[in-house]
């Protein structure tokens, strides 16, 4: 059986970036890095850009996600500072303008995220994202004063 925790992954003046540690008996593997080995070379480039940007100069305003049922995806829609595929979904969850955790995602190659390839990442984002709401509410995944997120060593999603 696989387990889930957190893991910081980058941590900029204004916002700081999260990522998921599955766990299983054979390998660890962190969502974030494996979307972006399975991704084209100039969209990784796009996206680390994109990263940097929003947590130097402006923060995980909303306005630079898309909803995505529970979850959210990058990059938005109606907000694009970066160039990239248009079919590229950066699954993750917005928590506040400092605080976003980065899932999976890839290339949506059909009308929707529930009908395209990319529809294990879609559902497991939201899922996920259920999970890490009942942490925030249960106090197992905090906020500091900053908007910074805190954990417990032991936490599993």
């Amino acid at each position: 059986m696989n387990s889930y925790t957190l893991i910081k992954i980058a941590d900029y003046p204004k916002t700081s970036f999260y990522s998921i540690v599955e766990e299983n008996q054979n390998e660890e593997l962190i969502w974030f890095a494996e979307f972006m080995k399975k991704i084209k070379r100039h969209d990784a480039i796009s996206i680390r850009k994109m990263i940097q940007e929003i947590g130097k100069k402006y923060g995980a305003r909303k306005q630079y996600f898309r909803h995505e049922n529970r979850a959210h995806a990058l990059p938005s829609a109606e907000v694009r500072f970066i160039e990239t595929d248009k079919s590229l979904r950066l699954y993750c969850l917005r928590l506040s303008d400092q605080a976003v955790i980065l899932f999976n995602g890839g290339y949506k190659d059909a009308q929707t995220a529930q009908e395209s390839g990319i529809s294990y990442h879609f559902q497991e984002a939201n899922i996920m994202a259920n999970k890490i709401q009942k942490a925030l509410i249960n106090n197992e995944i905090r906020e500091n004063r900053d908007g910074r997120l805190e954990w417990d060593d032991d936490l599993m999603l």
